[in-house]
Parts: C-alpha cells; sequence; structure tokens
C-alpha cells in the first residue's frame, strides 16, 4: 500500500522530532522539564530568504511546522518537496512551513 503525501510528512518529521528530544535531552538534561506539551513554544527571531526578520510570535493562532535540514542531508533534502506539496495544499488553512 502506498502512503499518502501526508503520511510520508508525518513519518518524516515524527522521525526528525524522536531524534531531535533524544539528542538535546541527552545533551541537555533539563530540556525535560522544560517543554511540557501544551506549552506555548518560546518567541524567536529568524531571517526569511528575503533577509526579513521573522519571529514566531507572528504566526499565534496557526499551525506552525519547524523543520531543521542541512544541504549535505540527502533525506533532509529529499523531503523538502513533500513539505512543499503539504504548504500548497493546506497554507490556506493557516498551515506556516519554517
Amino acid at each position: 500500500m502506498q502512503q499518502s503525501l501526508e503520511e510520508k510528512v508525518i513519518v518524516m518529521h515524527w522521525l526528525k522530532i524522536f531524534v531531535t528530544i533524544l539528542l538535546l535531552a541527552i545533551m541537555h538534561p533539563g530540556f525535560a522539564q522544560a517543554s511540557k506539551v501544551g506549552t506555548a513554544a518560546p518567541d524567536f527571531t529568524l531571517e526569511d530568504l528575503n533577509g526579513k526578520s521573522t519571529t514566531l510570535q507572528q504566526f499565534k493562532g496557526k499551525v506552525v511546522l519547524l523543520d531543521f535540514w542541512a544541504p549535505w542531508c540527502d533525506p533532509c533534502r529529499d523531503g523538502l518537496p513533500l513539505l512543499d506539496a503539504l504548504y500548497r495544499k493546506y497554507s490556506t488553512n493557516g498551515l506556516v512551513v519554517m
């Protein structure tokens, strides 16, 4: 049975989340206390592709998908078209991909 676009993106991101949480927990034991389900994510500022500053707070009330990747990471690059398709499908419903 072939996975749908949404299923592929969900599996890819849960794997990334699991690995990230595992690494953070190993590197910083206080991480487990800092992130609780239901609490707001801390605000941060980053530069968008046009060099404009963007904050997480700007997207309050929307679904924000944060994806961390590197140009040398083949699985990360392979997942970008899936993220693009997901964004195109759901951006009108409030999905933000960063």
